[in-house]
């Protein structure tokens, strides 16, 4: 793959891509890897050069033993990796290794709820259990309207990192940001706002705190509220339970669940979970020790509305099987779970389909022909 750093050095379009492999007989495959680039999420540039600027600071040894123990202590599980930032290390190390995949999940998902709701004006940001600022990052880039935004963080530190990133960027939040420092139990006296997240944070909480901080986040929600889980079944389980509570609370679903109906997937072998594969930058990379110069984040997600928008499409919910002749798609619709098989023969059909990826939302009639 190449580096970011290389594909800087190339300005020329996919025009000029074509004509330099046909004049110089390239090999085909070239042709493909500069596709699967294309396919893979970036984090915004201003955020990737904030981040390594503040990288700069620290020696890539110490960064890379930040990594290291960030990443087992949440491999085994004793806790999200935001609790274990004890030194400016770690928290730096987690802004290089972790902050890029959460920023990809997020975009994923509000990319989402932006298709199915194309007209909604998000003009105001409540972030409960904000870290160093991700859904901040990912929503002013897909809703250039924002024009305020209340981030809640407990951890000090994240929130002085939070506000350098953005104050090392060139490109600056053009609205009003307030960070505040709390505790998500405690009692906070906050205004209602159009957007309201919850990323990777109930996962944090007992049982009883998670219900309470997802009705409070519900209480404060204008128009949407998102939450963002890791894409494991422990992960899915509780997105599963913030759902049953949401519709219960008189949500209404948006994504990625094309129906309000019990989750066909739940009570199976199976969970719901999707998979953003984004670019590692040259921080990235060196902290991971990675060979790769990609990663792939899984995540599961719960996307619920005041208002009640038609959900004019299904979901894919596994990678499409590409075969001889055929690709067969695992569907999520309105009915429960569907394997569409599309062969060659339905040319504009499987034309279509080839074209879809993990995730996205396809037109009803695709499941109904």
């Amino acid at each position: 793959m190449l580096s970011l750093e290389a594909k800087k050095t190339f300005h020329f379009s996919l025009h000029s891509l074509l004509n330099l492999i046909v004049s110089n007989s390239m090999e085909c495959y070239t042709l493909l890897i500069f596709k699967e680039i294309k396919r893979f999420m970036e984090i915004p540039q201003d955020l990737q050069e904030a981040i390594e600027e503040l990288s700069a600071e620290y020696s890539l040894r110490d960064l890379q033993e930040a990594a290291l123990d960030l990443s087992g202590q949440y491999r085994r599980k004793e806790s999200h990796t935001s609790r274990f930032m004890e030194s400016a290390a770690h928290r730096v190390a987690y802004l290089a290794s972790r902050m890029p995949a959460t920023c990809a999940a997020i975009s994923h998902c509000l990319k989402a709820f932006r298709k199915i709701a194309a007209d909604i004006q998000v003009r105001s940001l409540l972030d409960l259990g904000a870290g160093p600022g991700s859904v901040l990052w990912m929503a002013k880039e897909i809703f250039p309207e924002i024009e305020e935004a209340t981030l809640i963080e407990q951890d000090s530190e994240l929130i002085r990192l939070g506000k350098k990133l953005l104050s090392n960027s060139q490109k600056t939040a053009p609205f009003d940001v307030k960070w505040r420092a709390g505790d998500l139990s405690s009692e906070l006296d906050l205004d209602c706002h159009d957007l309201v997240s919850l990323s990777y944070v109930i996962g944090e909480l007992d049982t009883d705190s998670q219900k309470k901080i997802i009705q409070k986040a519900w209480e404060k929600t204008s128009k949407i509220l998102l939450i963002v889980e890791p894409g494991t079944p422990d992960g899915f389980e509780r997105i599963m339970q913030a759902r049953d509570l949401l519709i219960s609370e008189g949500a209404y679903i948006l994504a990625p669940c094309p129906h309000s109906k019990a989750c066909p997937m739940r009570g199976t072998d199976k969970w719901c979970h999707f998979k953003e594969r984004l670019q590692r930058g040259k921080i990235h990379r060196s902290l991971k020790q990675a060979s790769l110069s990609y990663e792939d984040e899984n995540f599961s997600y719960l996307v619920v509305s005041r208002q009640n928008y038609p959900l004019n499409e299904d979901r894919v919910v596994g990678h499409p099987q590409k075969k001889s002749g055929h690709l067969r798609l695992e569907l999520c619709t309105e009915n429960g779970l569907l394997q569409k098989t599309v062969s060659k023969r339905h040319k504009e059909l499987y034309r279509l389909s080839k074209k879809l990826s993990w995730g996205e939302g396809v037109p009803r009639s695709l499941s109904e022909n």
